[in-house]
């Protein structure tokens, strides 16, 4: 699979699933510092949560400047845009110091594989779910 995430991938063993992309191996992610990919015309950030152990999915274009986030750094759990230093909680994309939010995604790991579900952000002050598959 490319970082372009063209293809669907299997939901939990549901069968295929148009809104859960593969975009990219699990330990590809947790070596990188982040991954811009895209699907269609949507562009996401995805980085590896060090301190809680699994990936996390931004909507890429920042909500302040409509820079690349996957172009920023992660820093006291925050991802940090290049373009102003907006800081988004990586759980909520919670922006506290001016009370804004950055689209996050639900991410699931599964054989060892990053899907993200791509119908849509999830909602407004809410954790974006993350499924890993353990077994």
């Amino acid at each position: 699979m490319t970082a372009t995430g063209e293809q669907p991938a299997a939901a939990g063993g549901a069968g295929p699933s148009p809104d859960w992309v593969d975009f990219a191996g699990a330990d590809e992610l947790r070596g990188r510092r982040t991954l811009a990919v895209r699907h269609g015309e949507l562009q996401l950030c995805l980085l590896w949560h060090a301190e809680h152990d699994h990936p996390v999915a931004f909507d890429d274009v920042c909500i302040h400047k409509q820079r690349s986030l996957a172009k920023g750094v992660v820093l006291n759990g925050r991802l940090v845009c290049p373009g102003h230093q907006w800081a988004y909680d990586l759980v909520t994309g919670y922006c506290r110091e001016r009370d804004r939010h950055q689209p996050t995604y639900r991410v699931r790991v599964s054989d060892g594989r990053v899907l993200v579900d791509v119908s849509g952000p999830v909602p407004v002050d809410t954790a974006a779910e993350v499924t890993i598959d353990r077994s």
